[in-house]
């Protein structure tokens, strides 16, 4: 990753272990991935006045340690959560090593639904481009 970027993954990204050494090899770059609804975390300081943006402390899960000894017991993130669902399946919010409050809670909110938008846009993009013909792929022909 370039130095002073943010790469912004999905939800099924979300390990501690992952983003841990994320940040051990990328030191002076930063992560951003959508929270999980099972997604266990302790608030442990909160940085605005509504509670929608947090500093967060979560465990890091025994087999992952036990498969990675240099992981500590718990790691620390910055939750922003969205005022309110507006939808079933809505992301509630974002995690992201960006912890420094230069970085705005509706301004990290808006980083994630831009992309969110590109992506939609590319899927647009490939569902007209194909006709809307369904694309098979195989490694070999039938």
């Amino acid at each position: 990753a370039p130095a002073h970027s943010l790469t912004i993954f999905d939800r099924c990204y979300l390990s501690a272990e992952l983003m841990i050494n994320w940040q051990r090899q990328h030191t002076t770059s930063h992560w951003m991935t959508p929270i999980k609804s099972n997604t266990q975390y302790e608030a442990v300081e909160q940085l605005d006045k509504e509670g929608r943006d947090l500093l967060v402390e979560m465990k890091v899960p025994a087999h992952a340690r036990k498969q990675d000894p240099s992981l500590p017991e718990k790691w620390q993130a910055r939750l922003v959560l969205y005022p309110k669902p507006e939808q079933p399946n809505h992301v509630i919010g974002v995690l992201t090593s960006l912890t420094s409050l230069e970085y705005g809670t509706q301004s990290l909110l808006d980083v994630y639904f831009e992309r969110w938008e590109i992506e939609n846009s590319y899927g647009e993009i490939k569902h007209n481009m194909l006709e809307d013909e369904v694309l098979l792929r195989s490694k070999r022909p039938f």
